[in-house]
């Protein structure tokens, strides 16, 4: 069975878990139902490099199911989607931080064509 959560309440745009349209308590419930017990799971998520997030949602699929209805539940679900939403928006700053220098790295490279300076 593949996992993933969903962008859009129709259609098939990859989301993070507990960060789309499903929410974490849908997966609680996918993870504990044992008709799902002993069959492969696959998370298809988004990105291929940022496997301290799938790392963090597969830690997060693992334990939703020792969670026991007792009131504490959405806060620990909640606590569980901010350490995912917290490793996204950390990936995302650095790729944005990777683009920035590789643009200006860029930019360097076309003013030392033009002007004879470099970048290192």
């Amino acid at each position: 069975m593949h996992l993933n959560d969903s962008k859009a309440a129709l259609g098939s745009r990859h989301e993070y878990i507990g960060l789309g349209q499903l929410g974490i308590s849908v997966f609680r419930h996918i993870v504990s139902d044992s008709r799902t017990q002993n069959i492969p799971l696959i998370l298809e998520t988004l990105t291929f490099e940022a496997t301290e997030v799938w790392t963090k949602e597969i830690s997060t699929l693992n334990c939703l199911p020792e969670l026991v209805d007792d009131g504490k539940v959405s806060e620990t679900e909640l606590s569980l989607v901010n350490e995912i939403t917290s490793l996204v928006r950390s990936r995302a700053t650095s790729k944005v931080g990777e683009a920035s220098n590789t643009h200006a790295c860029k930019r360097d490279v076309t003013e030392e064509h033009e002007h004879g300076s470099g970048c290192s």
